[in-house]
């Protein structure tokens, strides 16, 4: 009874908004830009919930901090054959999941099938499994070989696709079904504790497979608006942001002692979408005089504050298989204007552009585009959504003709961003262009199908090739991703898709 309402008490104070820690306890405070959609990460794959999901759940493989390498995870050791389509992976002994339930092959089997397979008994799909189509597409078959190995069929060679997909629970799975995501069991070096309208509260895995965190709690403050999470950190709020969505406080946090700035580069791609079963945006013709009526590079170097690199494509150029060569459609706004002529909006035409005013950049962003459309008889109505998720759900509902939205990655294999991007398996998850080219679709299949090298390279850079010339969305700009940290924060390292490397391990907190 006295357990129970000393629980009790600690929800309470939870809901309230206040962290429920003991005197001399360490507590990290992360930003969130806003709840995750589930805690079951089956179920989402947004950025705002890989976040939390990093410190709570593991993966059978890593990507190594700088997105080039497979590492360790789950699976201790692994083998692949010559053609990059079996594999054998050998399980870590002793790890166990939250719930003290035991990790084994048949755990990992069970947790990555009921993601994909509609007849396995922990499947469900609604909501739907975000990695579904992935999975799916990926593997062939599991095997369970012994008690902790695990051999791997696939359908190409994709094996680091498997560092982006948690092993959760079994047995909290059959115990919960779709309520898993209230009370979640995974492997990682913290466990969830509790959620509120404010914050998300995990404690430190005592039993975690790679040693104990320093940190007894991270506590993720949810606070969607930029200038509200920069005066958090600047306050003593919160000791990390992982991403300082505005370029405009980029030399406020620079100059502010106690705090330090961490300029990540990534791979990503920030776009002007076009809902392309529209009928007006339906024609390459017309979005290609978008295209050129925006005066990219302008905007990006002045507006991006340094962080922003001017794109070509759709790939950054650290990614593998990038062609300088396919590049979009350079400014001008003469051939923008013969291009609307050809297309039958010689008198102009209406478009409603969609954006996150709550970013002073974006809100920026769209002014400029509205303003270089403008010129060439385009009238953009500005739809600005106050957060984030507010922007997803608009995007979603396909709410205006154009959007501005992006999309990172982890790892750089082009595949990464151009099938979730364009390929039209991808249209109820990530492809919210809804751009349909079945030639495009083949020759991303045939791309996954090949081992890297040569031919694998050719055949990307005319599928770069293809894409700009179809211009489904106006590539604008690759970020720099800025992230702040409290300098009571020591020993954090942060990977190309600014998590911590170690997730936070080995971070410590000065006294």
């Amino acid at each position: 009874m006295v357990r129970r309402f000393l629980l009790c008490i600690a929800w309470i104070a939870v809901v309230a908004g206040v962290p429920v820690t003991e005197a001399g306890e360490k507590v990290f405070f992360h930003a969130l830009e806003g709840p995750p959609e589930s805690l079951d990460f089956a179920k989402t794959a947004t950025e705002r919930a890989n976040r939390v999901a990093w410190l709570m759940s593991d993966t059978l493989l890593n990507v190594s901090k700088d997105g080039k390498r497979l590492e360790p995870g789950l699976a201790e050791s692994w083998t692949l054959s010559p053609d990059g389509l079996q594999a054998v992976m050998r399980l870590r002994p002793g790890v166990t999941f939250h719930d003290g339930t035991t990790l084994d092959a048949r755990a990992v089997k069970d947790s990555l099938e009921r993601q994909f397979r509609p007849g396995h008994p922990l499947y469900t799909a609604d909501p739907k499994n975000a990695k579904e189509q992935l999975l799916r597409d990926l593997i062939d078959s599991i095997e369970v070989q012994d008690g902790l190995a695990l051999g791997l069929k696939l359908k190409y060679s994709g094996l680091h696709y498997l560092s982006q997909v948690e092993v959760a629970s079994p047995a909290a799975l059959a115990k919960l079904g779709k309520e898993f995501g209230r009370d979640p069991a995974y492997t990682g070096p913290f466990k969830f504790e509790s959620i509120s309208k404010e914050q998300i509260v995990l404690s430190a895995n005592d039993k975690y497979w790679a040693g104990r965190p320093k940190i007894d709690r991270v506590v993720f403050r949810l606070i969607p608006e930029s200038k509200a999470v920069v005066e958090a950190l600047m306050n003593g709020d919160v000791d990390l942001i992982p991403v300082l969505a505005d370029p405009i406080y980029f030399d406020r946090v620079r100059q502010h002692p106690g705090v330090k700035i961490l300029p990540v580069p990534g791979l990503n791609i920030f776009y002007l979408g076009f809902y392309t079963e529209r009928p007006a945006l339906s024609s390459p013709v017309l979005r290609r005089a978008v295209t050129q009526a925006v005066n990219i590079q302008r905007a990006a170097q002045f507006l991006g504050r340094g962080a922003a690199v001017t794109a070509k494509g759709p790939l950054p150029p650290e990614m593998m298989a990038y062609d300088a060569s396919a590049s979009q459609a350079p400014y001008d706004p003469g051939a923008a204007k013969d291009h609307l002529a050809r297309g039958g909006f010689a008198k102009g035409l209406t478009l409603r552009l969609v954006h996150n005013s709550a970013v002073t950049f974006m809100a920026e962003m769209a002014g400029a585009i509205q303003n270089d459309l403008g010129r060439v008889g385009i009238k953009v109505e500005l739809i600005g959504k106050p957060s984030y998720p507010e922007l997803v759900r608009a995007v979603r509902a396909r709410e205006g003709d154009m959007f501005l939205y992006s999309w990172h990655v982890r790892a750089p294999q082009p595949e990464r961003i151009l099938v979730p991007l364009f390929h039209s398996r991808s249209i109820d998850t990530s492809n919210l262009t809804h751009y349909r080219n079945q030639s495009l679709d083949r020759m991303l299949d045939e791309a996954l199908r090949l081992p890297e090298g040569p031919a694998e390279t050719r055949l990307y850079s005319q599928i770069q090739k293809l894409i700009v010339d179809e211009a489904p969305m106006t590539f604008l700009y690759h970020a720099v991703r800025m992230a702040a940290y409290s300098e009571r924060v020591q020993g954090l390292e942060l990977d190309i898709a600014t998590l911590p490397h170690d997730k936070l391990v080995k971070v410590d907190l000065a006294q």
